[in-house]
């Protein structure tokens, strides 16, 4: 921990040297009261800072941005990787084939993804009324 600090210390005091840092202690004395109230409101109690808590709305909201966004990874990585297949087949049909349908696939999982996303707005708009 001691070694850390004196490397921050000469890293900024070797920046303020150069002029790439000019601490604004203005800033400083802003930063310290932004920081006294955040422990005054994590004193306060959670119930300040959320009162609504945790919902099951937004439970599956961000299951469903999850699960999109590993559904949109792998979709791309195949897409990729059924187009090297075409470009590597050689004129062989049969890998024309299997690469044409890799990509098929993949863009499917594509739409699906999206489609999950805009089904998942649009029953969590009608449920919560706004």
């Amino acid at each position: 921990m001691k070694k850390t600090t004196i490397t921050l210390a000469v890293i900024t005091a070797t920046m303020a040297l150069f002029g790439l840092y000019q601490p604004n202690v203005l800033a400083l004395g802003q930063a310290s009261n932004n920081f006294a109230s955040a422990i005054s409101d994590i004193q306060a109690g959670a119930t300040t800072a959320n009162p609504e808590g945790p919902t099951v709305d937004r439970a599956i909201q961000v299951g469903v941005n999850i699960f999109s966004v590993m559904v949109g990874v792998a979709s791309i990585i195949m897409i990729i990787y059924g187009g090297f297949k075409y470009v590597t087949s050689g004129g062989d049909a049969n890998s024309i084939t299997v690469a044409k349908r890799t990509v098929t696939y993949s863009i499917i999982g594509l739409v699906i993804a999206l489609l999950s996303q805009v089904i998942m707005k649009l029953v969590a708009s009608r449920v919560s009324g706004i």
